[in-house]
């Protein structure tokens, strides 16, 4: 049941990022929305099962961005790694919304660092400082309610899942 909550939560993040927030003017430097599934899916989730579903996300996101090719792969991959050296290490609460802080700020990195290697004559910082500094006043708004969001849904779709399997598929 928590591969259908994945991909539910994982396509509910692609409408909101690609149809709904870029019709609203107040979102137009709002932070990469996946982030929030990524550090979820690598908070909660054996290794084996976050690389899978890190990797259908990379792959999915890459396929509707015009960003070069394995950026997001990259930044969702190093996501990962640094949530594991220290999901164990903080306090749970207290580690979710600083590493998601952390996550912005190094997504931008590298894609600074990429587009400077592609584009050499342009100056990314004056975007990275004036877009980061946003991103990380939306980050802190917004990432307590979006990951409380996302445990309150897991818990009520678990009863449902529970209540479909027990009453609807093996009743006695």
């Amino acid at each position: 049941m928590d591969y259908i909550f994945n991909l539910i939560l994982i396509l509910f993040f692609i409408v909101l990022k690609t149809v709904i927030l870029p019709n609203f003017f107040c979102f137009h430097n709002f932070y990469d929305i996946m982030l929030i599934a990524v550090i979820y899916i690598s908070y909660d989730y054996s290794n084996a099962k976050s690389l899978f579903f890190l990797t259908f996300i990379a792959i999915l996101v890459e396929a509707i961005s015009i960003a070069p090719f394995g950026i997001y792969l990259t930044t969702y991959f190093w996501v990962f790694v640094f949530i594991n050296s220290f999901r164990r290490i903080l306090e749970k609460k207290v580690t979710v919304i600083l590493i998601f802080l952390i996550s912005i700020i190094f997504e931008n990195l590298i894609f600074a660092f990429v587009f400077k290697v592609i584009y050499p004559e342009r100056v990314v910082w004056d975007f990275i400082y004036a877009g980061i500094l946003k991103q990380l006043l939306w980050g802190v708004v917004t990432s307590y309610f979006m990951f409380s969001f996302i445990y309150v849904l897991k818990e009520r779709t678990d009863k449902l899942f529970f209540y479909i399997r027990r009453n609807v598929l093996f009743k006695s």
